[in-house]
């Protein structure tokens, strides 16, 4: 423990030195530029995920019948807990940083079949803020990484409801993506009586050399860092204590949701084309047209997204 302890002050002290030149290396080298907020539209697969939010709610409402048994992010990881606290923050995490939770991708099939095709993935987890939750103003370590909230869950008084960046504020709605540079001070609060859930996804930037070397690099260090290790240690206990259990019971599944894939430009689809694909429970893979099975399409039907 002493030894960890060591450690995590090392990685601080020469993280809060060269944060400042490594980010702006991140910058130099950024396709997108630096924007606080990006468009959506710059990620092709936030329009496949949109396209299945009734999938991916389906899911997680699975998930929300055992609600107050998720983990507050500050067990996960107690690194969280300046921000993080009373538990009002609540995770269930499929994927963080090169660790993929088994237990948690068998119980949300399609949602991670859906996230194991996202390019340059980091994380994705349901974000669970509970009534009164409160995150005070915070950054990201680094611009090595994008974020990403896909609104499953919204309080009806969304007003009260919001994440403030840079001193702007934002409301989530259902289905409509939220891409953000995390490393801006940004603020986040549900002052109503519901929860709001959002997919939560971190995604490595889109990087020209020589910052895409440096980037991968750095998230090769962090996955190395007692800060991963500590928390991964954390998720496997929190599977064999809950996840395990109810996946041996099988009552987290919920109803089964056909997926959609949206094909775009592929030989045989058209942009925006909505392909049904319907699957076995349990089966956690998309399944297109080339491989046979169960695929129908969506006669005529397009996929549009109102911003």
């Amino acid at each position: 423990m002493a030894g960890s302890n060591l450690s995590r002050k090392l990685i601080l002290k020469v993280g809060r030195k060269s944060r400042r030149a490594f980010n702006r290396m991140m910058v130099g080298s950024s396709v997108l530029g630096d924007p606080e907020v990006f468009s959506p539209s710059v990620f092709p697969w936030v329009l496949t995920l949109e396209a299945n939010l009734a999938v991916i709610q389906a899911e997680l409402a699975a998930v929300m019948e055992d609600g107050d048994a998720l983990p507050g992010v500050e067990d996960i990881s107690p690194d969280h807990s300046r921000i993080a606290r009373e538990r009002r923050w609540r995770s269930f995490f499929l994927h963080a940083y090169g660790y993929r939770s088994e237990p948690a991708c068998a119980l949300c099939p399609r949602t991670a079949a859906l996230v194991d095709t996202i390019p340059d993935l980091e994380t994705a987890f349901f974000s669970v803020l509970r009534p009164g939750a409160h995150l005070p103003k915070h950054r990201g370590v680094t611009k090595a990484l994008i974020t990403c909230h896909l609104p499953l869950m919204v309080p009806d008084d969304a007003a009260n409801c919001w994440i403030e960046v840079s001193g702007r504020r934002y409301h989530w709605e259902v289905g409509k993506t939220f891409v953000f540079d995390d490393t801006r001070v940004h603020e986040v609060r549900n002052d109503t009586d519901q929860i709001r859930v959002v997919l939560l996804i971190h995604v490595r930037r889109p990087l020209r050399f020589p910052g895409r070397l440096a980037g991968t690099a750095f998230l090769t260090a962090v996955k190395r860092s007692p800060f991963i290790r500590d928390g991964v240690r954390n998720q496997q206990a929190f599977e064999q204590s809950y996840l395990i259990p109810r996946l041996q019971s099988r009552s987290f599944l919920g109803p089964v949701v056909p997926a959609v894939e949206v094909r775009d430009g592929e030989p045989g689809g058209h942009a925006g084309e909505r392909v049904v694909v319907d699957h076995p429970a349990g089966e956690a893979r998309l399944q297109d047209a080339a491989h046979g099975g169960n695929q129908a399409r969506a006669s005529g039907a397009q996929h549009h997204v109102d911003r």
